[in-house]
């Protein structure tokens, strides 16, 4: 019964060329192993990097498109205000027209009340003087190229007009033979006048021996309208 008990087989020992064949592929597998993680690592990094950049695209494309709406609202701000800009524009150019008009008016209107209408003209070489002695011009009033003698003779004009004197504004020769001069002339009777002398703000006597001088001039002038057409600057008294 003996020959009955299974033989155990013997193995034999491994020789060193084996041993080195196993210690290889160990090595290998470890390699392969370490370069599978290395993988996977990466592999994992460029799924977050992935997701973290679609992200990022995303923010992007939302604030592009915030972009967008808010270059269409400025777009539409743009049209409003160039739409106002034209309108401002318009009214501007009415209201300067509606100035200018208005302005064309008033110059060709101020002088509609310049002159008093008076029913009766006053006459008279006393009277006349009796009304020139009540004013007198202030010290300092006369101003060279300013308001000077044609001013002057303006102004009186003007209050002479309006107090019923039919009055003349002449200029020529200064009567006692200085300059350029400008004085009145004044119908204290029919067809007859008398000399006024606008800077003294007094009538010439008929025994000035300048007197005779003072109806000898270049221009007259029977309004202030004829005076400015023919100097603008020299007889705008109110300007003074």
């Amino acid at each position: 019964m003996a020959n009955d008990v299974p033989a155990v087989p013997v193995s034999a020992p491994a020789s060193p060329a084996d041993l080195k064949v196993v210690r290889n592929h160990r090595k290998e597998a470890i390699v392969l192993l370490v370069l599978i993680c290395i993988l996977a690592a990466f592999a994992f990094w460029m799924l977050v990097e992935n997701s973290r950049l679609q992200g990022r695209i995303m923010l992007l494309e939302r604030e592009n498109a915030s972009l967008d709406n808010e270059v269409d609202d400025l777009g539409d701000t743009n049209a409003y205000l160039t739409t106002q800009n034209s309108n401002l524009q318009n009214e501007k150019s009415n209201l300067q027209s509606e100035i200018a008009r208005l302005q064309q008016a008033a110059e060709e209107n101020k002088f509609e009340f310049y002159y008093a209408d008076l029913a009766k003209q006053r006459y008279g070489v006393d009277d006349l003087q009796e009304y020139l002695d009540r004013w007198e011009w202030v010290e300092g009033s006369y101003v060279q190229g300013s308001f000077d003698c044609s001013e002057m003779s303006a102004y009186i004009e003007w209050r002479l007009e309006n107090e019923g004197y039919h009055t003349r504004i002449v200029c020529g020769k200064s009567p006692w033979g200085s300059g350029y001069h400008a004085w009145l002339l004044v119908e204290t009777s029919v067809g007859k006048y008398m000399p006024v002398e606008a800077t003294a703000y007094d009538m010439v006597s008929w025994y000035s021996s300048y007197f005779n001088n003072y109806f000898k001039y270049d221009r007259s002038f029977e309004t202030i309208q004829d005076a400015l057409a023919y100097s603008q600057s020299e007889f705008d008294w109110w300007n003074t």
